[in-house]
Parts: structure tokens; C-alpha cells; sequence
């Protein structure tokens, strides 16, 4: 017997309820095969929660402490 067989026989022992439960499960996982849609993100929002981007100020600044000792006579 293959697993898959084990599996639907071992749902077919369940209640509705039980098989029902099961099936919103399997849903979050596997929501193309079982007849669900997964959620897409607005490319707008799906970095609103790492808050405010950093000004142009604050980049010049970094980029001007990165590169401040490049290139080093040492190497």
C-alpha cells in the first residue's frame, strides 16, 4: 500500500468535520492543488513593514565613511 493510499484511507475513518479541518490545513500549505489562491503582495506594500527609507543624506554619508580610507597603502 503506498502512502498515498494510507492517507486516504486513514481520512475516510474521519468525521466531515475532522476531514473538513483537515483540508483548511492542507489549504495554507498547498493552496494550488486544493483549490485556493495564494495571496499576492502589492510589490508597493510588501516592504512596509521595515519602516522609513533612508534619505539621500544619510547614503551619501555612509558611502562617504565606507570609501573614506580606500585605497590603503597597506595591502
Amino acid at each position: 500500500m503506498t502512502i498515498k493510499e494510507q492517507i486516504i484511507q486513514t481520512l475516510e475513518q474521519l468525521t466531515p468535520e475532522q476531514q473538513n479541518s483537515i483540508l483548511q490545513q492542507i489549504k495554507r500549505y498547498v493552496p494550488d492543488k486544493v483549490g485556493g489562491h495564494v495571496p499576492k503582495i502589492a510589490p508597493y506594500g510588501a516592504l512596509k513593514d521595515l519602516g522609513q527609507a533612508p534619505s539621500a543624506e544619510d547614503i551619501d554619508e555612509a558611502r562617504r565613511e565606507m570609501w573614506a580610507n580606500f585605497p590603503r597603502e597597506d595591502i
